[in-house]
This record gives C-alpha cells, structure tokens and sequence, in this order.
C-alpha cells in the first residue's frame, strides 16, 4: 500500500488519523501474511507521517511560545499603564485638592513675618499693571522676592570679597607687628645697654591725681616731674581740676590738667589740656608774654592747624561728616573753637600721641 504524504497541505488531526489508519492496514497486513516487502513500504509511509507530526508539533509549539511572549509582553505594558495612571489620578486628585483648598480659603491666608507683602511687590507701579487675580499676585511677588534674593546675593558676594581682603590685610598687619615687635625687642635691648653707663634717673612720687590723668598727660607729667627733680628747678608740675571753657563739646578737655608753674613768679604757668574727643594736648599760657613765647618756640608751629590728619580726621567725625567723604573737598575746621588752647605739634610729642617735630 502506497501513501503520498503532504506536510504542507494537512493539519495534525489528519496526520493522525492517517497514522491511525496506517496502523490498523500494517496490522491487517501482517495477520493476512502480506509480503514483507510491501510490509516494510507501509511501514516507511508511518515513518514519514511521524516526522511530519514531529515537525507539525515543533512549529505549534514555536507559535505558541510567540503567541505567550506577546501576551506577556501585553500584560506588563498593561500592569505599566495602569502604575502611571494610579500615579496621574493620585497627583491629580492632590492637585485639585489644592486648588480647592487654596480658593476656598485664600482670602483668610496670612504670610509668614518677614516675607514681602503684596503692597511692597506692586511698588509704584501705574493702575494699568495691577494683579487681577490671585495668581498674578503670587507672581509679582514671587518676582520681588526673586530681585530681593538677588540683591542679597550680590551684596554677600561683595561682604566676601571685602572679609577677604581684610583677612589679608590683617595678615599683612600682623606680619608687620611681628616685624615691629622683633624691632622694639632689639631697641630695648640696646637701650637698657645705654641705660646701664647713665645716673638712675629720679623717681617721683605718685598721686591720686596723677593716676587720674589720662595716658598722653601722664607721660607728660611724669617725665616732666623727672626733668624738674633731676635739675633742681625752680618750675613745679601740678595737677589740676580742668575747667571747661570751651562751647564746643568735642573740644571739651579731660577733667584733669598739668600745669607747670614757676615758684618764683607764680603767676606764670603753662597749662596742659588733653582732649579726648579728638586724642590730642592742648596748650595755653596764664601771661601774654609766655603766650607770645609759645607762638614764636618752633618755628612754623604756632597752634593754628591741626597738628596732623589723624585730629584732623577726628574733628570731622566729631561734627558729623562721614569717613566716607573725601576730606579735601571740606573746609577744615575751625581751631580757634578750643582756645585758649592750641594744639601745638611739639606738645603732642611730649605726651607721644603726635608727629614727630
């Protein structure tokens, strides 16, 4: 029995019942004693139906495994679809929260202190660029608040640059004291060399009234009551009670003053004056005569300016003008304000608050 097999054509259910049927004939064949040739030929036409069978399944099982991948594929693009449009409804359903939220109770909201109110974002912008409704409220603020930010930025960005250039400053100042320090070391060191070669110098006694006298005076005192032991004069250094006979308070003098007075004539004193306002020793005579003395002592040095821009500085400050105002654009002031004294450069150097003559 010969069979012609198409694979192409046929479907596994008719594969198998072919194959069926083939079997049913072989074993027919066999009990009727068929010849074994034409046996063997029913038996290759089996074979052949297997292997279509065989080839039919792989391919079923090849589209079915296509056909399961897509599914899948499907379902997690669907599970995905489904995770975003939970996320989307809940920030939509948040969304419309807040919104409700916000015109519901909008009007009654209050601003946290400090920040920038409405009156302050619209400035003095004209009727035709007001808000018209909350939204462009929040937006003019938010663009004042935005300006304000910059400005506080810049502002910090130049404190910076300031606190480092200080910083550097400082460094170079300190660098100069260290210098300063190891110099004044040195000094000291061959100045108590000299010291050793000269007589001990006198030492005066202390007073209250001493101790009360500012530091400029009280170097003057001192030094001056040395000089007047030492050489047996016939001056006397006093300290007195000051009397302020000055209109101007920043040209009031400290309330204690030296006066060197001569024993011999007593009428005739020099007074010294510290004025601390401006950190400089004002000088005046009890005589004429002894005033005359003072204007002509070191010549170009009569009293009638300021004895160096530091005072000078500090006069200013004391009537108001700012550090920042260049100072060659303003008339000096007046130093006829504190006589009878007169800030003689000389004086400062006795008492080291001034130039050098």
């Amino acid at each position: 029995m010969s069979m012609e097999v198409d694979s192409y054509d046929r479907s596994t259910a008719q594969l198998g019942a072919e194959l069926r049927q083939l079997t049913q004939n072989l074993m027919l064949h066999k009990q009727q004693g068929v010849a074994q040739m034409q046996l063997k030929e029913t038996a290759g036409v089996g074979y052949a139906l297997l292997l279509e069978m065989r080839a039919a399944e792989e391919s079923l099982l090849q589209e079915l495994s296509a056909a399961s991948q897509a599914a899948q594929a499907a379902k997690e693009r669907i599970d995905e679809t489904d995770s975003e449009l939970n996320i989307l409804q809940y920030q939509k359903s948040k969304l419309l929260s807040g919104i409700a939220c916000c015109q519901s109770a909008g009007q009654h909201l209050q601003l946290p202190e400090g920040l920038i109110t409405l009156e302050e974002s619209l400035g003095n912008r004209p009727a035709s660029v007001q808000p018209r409704d909350t939204h462009e409220e929040t937006l003019l603020r938010l663009a004042a608040e935005c300006d304000e930010r910059k400005r506080l930025c810049d502002a910090l960005a130049t404190a910076a640059d300031t606190k480092r250039s200080r910083a550097d400053e400082l460094k170079a100042r300190r660098q100069e004291l260290a210098m300063v320090d190891s110099q004044l070391e040195s000094f000291l060191s061959a100045a108590e060399a000299l010291q050793s070669d000269f007589l001990p110098q006198p030492k005066v006694e202390a007073s209250p009234e001493a101790a009360a006298l500012p530091t400029p005076l009280h170097t003057l005192w001192s030094s001056a009551s040395a000089l007047v032991k030492a050489w047996e004069s016939a001056a006397e250094v006093r300290v007195v009670r000051a009397d302020s006979a000055v209109d101007v308070d920043s040209y009031a003098p400290a309330p204690w003053r030296v006066e060197l007075v001569n024993r011999v004539e007593s009428a005739s004193s020099l007074r010294f004056c510290y004025l601390p306002q401006l950190e400089l020793i004002g000088v005046c005579a009890s005589t004429e005569e002894l005033q005359k003395g003072l204007l002509s002592l070191v010549p170009g040095d009569d009293g009638s300016s300021f004895p160096d821009e530091r005072s000078l500085l500090k006069a200013l400050s004391a009537h108001g003008v700012p550090p920042s105002v260049e100072v060659a654009s303003l008339p000096p002031p007046d130093v006829r304000l504190m006589l009878p004294l007169r800030p003689y450069r000389w004086a400062q150097w006795l008492g080291g608050v001034g130039p050098s003559l």
